[in-house]
């Protein structure tokens, strides 16, 4: 039986997850760098899509540096552009974790993720 054509969709676009082919921006968090793709960034947040679209857009150097989330957050809202999902660090307190995916997704503006952490963080409530 063959797959639906969005199950094949995303997970051809989970391969491209800091993947420098046509990747046409950076993220900095933390000392890291992310491959990203201002088209996968324009579809999930306004915020992003001003950023990426705005006067420097024909710069050579689109960068965005985030300074108020730590490189484990940001790289969970990356992972959810790219495959609708993401999972916690098992170094972490799973509900502190959720709790801050959600602050980052509140800031940036991007309401399926906001849903999804506030899922999981119910979730891992519950788990004790």
């Amino acid at each position: 039986m063959q797959s639906p054509p969005f199950e094949d969709f995303s997970a051809s676009l989970k391969k491209y997850f800091n993947n420098i082919s046509l990747s046409d921006a950076v993220i900095k968090c933390g000392g890291q760098d992310f491959a990203v793709h201002s088209l996968v960034f324009f579809c999930h947040s306004k915020y992003f899509k001003k950023q990426l679209d705005g006067p420097w857009k024909g710069s050579s150097e689109r960068v965005i540096e985030i300074t108020d989330f730590g490189p484990a957050v940001v790289k969970a809202m990356i992972v959810f552009f790219y495959g609708f999902d993401y999972e916690s660090p098992t170094d972490s307190s799973a509900m502190t974790f959720h709790a801050k995916v959600y602050q980052i997704a509140d800031k940036y503006d991007i309401e399926a993720l906001k849903k999804l952490a506030a899922t999981k963080y119910r979730t891992s409530i519950d788990a004790g």
